[in-house]
Order: C-alpha cells, then structure tokens, then sequence
C-alpha cells in the first residue's frame, strides 16, 4: 500500500512540477495571450451584459502534503460565471472544465499555495488568476470568471 501511495504521490508531484512551470514561465512567453483584438472583445462584452453563475456539481477536495504524507485537505466551493445564453453550453462541457480546475488547483497544492496563510489576498488573487486562466485555456471566452465560493483547510 505504501508502495502505491508513494508512486501516486511521486506521479502528481512532477504533475504539479510540470504544471507549475507552465503557469509560471507561460505568462512570460505570451501563451496566455489573446488573440482576439481588444475592439471585438469591448463589442462582445456591451451586447452581452446579462450574466448566468453556474455552481460546479460537487466541492473539489485537495490534498495538502507535507513530508510525503497528507498534511490537511482543502475544500472549495466553486460557480462559474457566463453569459445568460451560454450556460447550456457551459453546463455541457462542465466535466472538462472541472478536471482542468481540479488539475490546477492539485497543481497550486503542491507548490505549497494552501500552506500557511492560504487565504491572504496576494494567494487569494493568485489562485483566482490561475484558475480563471486555465479554464480560459478550456472554454475560451465562455466562462468570463471563476468564483471561489467557500474554501477551508482541514488539518488531518
């Protein structure tokens, strides 16, 4: 059992370190840039003002660890916010959408973001960041923000 455990942690370990590098180096480099001129963008958003909040269908539980062992789990509430006549289409690819957020915030996990005061503003801002711009990555422009609905660490 310890065997497995161990390969399992050592697999999402360079998951997370794979992962890290790219949010951290991919801004850099202009990966998140948009293509989409920023007149298109300003059009978009004066015709469609009329937003939808879509909850995710369950909480996403994270583990927090430390020392090859689980420290504490991480529990988020998390809704989606999109325009009113996409919440059809975004409710259909919500599977995709979770996994992409459930790898970034497994990945923000093992680069130590939910130790210590995890909810200061600069982490707070700094997790809404990564987790806006990886399902950005997902569903373009039909999710316009991620929201954090509840959060709480629980030592175990």
């Amino acid at each position: 059992m310890k065997k497995i455990l161990f390969i399992i942690l050592l697999v999402l370990c360079s998951l997370g370190a794979g992962a890290f590098g790219v949010f951290y180096f991919a801004p850099q480099l202009g990966f998140f840039e948009s293509d989409v001129p920023a007149e298109e963008i300003a059009e978009d958003d004066a015709s469609q003002d009329d937003f939808a909040y879509l909850p995710m269908n369950n909480q996403f539980i994270i583990p927090v660890i430390e020392d090859e062992s689980i420290e504490s789990l991480v529990v988020l509430t998390i809704t989606l916010e999109t325009f009113a006549d996409q919440t059809e289409t975004v409710y259909e690819r919500q599977p995709k959408i979770r996994a992409t957020i459930l790898r970034t915030l497994l990945t923000y996990s093992n680069i130590g973001g939910f130790s210590g005061n995890f909810t200061s503003d600069m982490r707070m801002d700094r997790l809404n960041t990564l987790l806006r711009d990886s399902v950005a990555l997902e569903a373009g422009t039909l999710v316009n923000d991620v929201l954090i609905q509840d959060i709480a660490r629980q030592d175990v």
